[in-house]
């Protein structure tokens, strides 16, 4: 067990850097700042602060190529940050919106950037230089927080059925209500109920693999109701663990 003493206020979000030495981590309160540090020794490597008229950063997420750590800050803008965090170099600062960022999950080919929150979800767009959004369409489903955000791997990746165009899979994000909401581009193709009982609060998306029941899943989800599922491409419920459970 390590501690990591890094921070002067509450801890607010936490992402893993795709090598799985290095963990980022953000705080709240005035000025929060962004740490990056490595998880077997407990050292700094380097830390980000976002200087004044901020009150927390609430999501954060590195890039699968690793180059990349996105982070949003809270003020009435709401704003992205987007860094070559090796180098320390900011390749973006913009604001994300009135509403309040609660996860942001990168495509597999690290060139978009998924941004979930209170009553929205955005679609960021990398091209060289340039970071433009696209604001994401609800359409007929119903607008609500949406808490969490992943994007599930194409289940014929590497396959010679594989499909050039699924080169990223498919983003999904965790509802207030316990749904997950499945995006066709930037719009909400379809929405699966009832996978948990409460908010759904965290995702993490993984190559697929045979569970005891010998399903594959590629998805894990955390919810309010005290649950942990994986969960199958076609998002059906594979197995779950109820940590309420005596």
């Amino acid at each position: 067990l390590r501690f990591i003493s890094a921070h002067t206020d509450s801890v607010t979000c936490l992402a893993m850097h795709p090598g799985g030495d290095l963990v980022a981590t953000g705080q709240r309160g005035a000025s929060p700042s962004v740490v990056v540090a490595d998880t077997n020794t407990g050292v700094i490597v380097c830390r980000f602060e976002t200087g004044p008229g901020f009150c927390g950063i609430s999501a954060i997420d590195f890039s699968p190529d690793g180059s990349l750590l996105a982070f949003t800050a809270q003020d009435p803008a709401n704003t992205l940050f987007v860094y070559y965090w090796q180098d320390g170099v900011l390749k973006a600062k913009l604001p994300s919106g009135p509403n309040k960022a609660l996860s942001l999950a990168f495509s597999p080919d690290s060139k978009q950037l998924l941004q979930a929150g209170v009553d929205h979800f955005t679609m960021w767009y990398l091209r060289g230089k340039f970071l433009k959004s696209k604001r994401g369409i609800f359409g007929d489903f119903p607008v609500q927080a949406l808490l969490a955000a992943a994007w599930l791997p194409d289940p014929d990746a590497g396959s010679e059925d594989a499909d050039p165009a699924m080169v990223n899979g498919t983003a999904v994000m965790g509802a207030a209500d316990g749904s997950i909401y499945k995006l066709d581009g930037r719009r909400v193709g379809d929405v699966v109920g009832e996978i948990h009982e409460a908010a759904i609060t965290t995702m993490y998306a993984y190559a697929p693999f045979p569970t005891e029941e010998g399903e594959a899943a590629c998805l894990c989800t955390g919810g309010k109701d005290g649950k942990i599922k994986l969960l199958a491409a076609d998002l059906s419920v594979v197995s779950e663990v109820n940590l309420r459970d005596p």
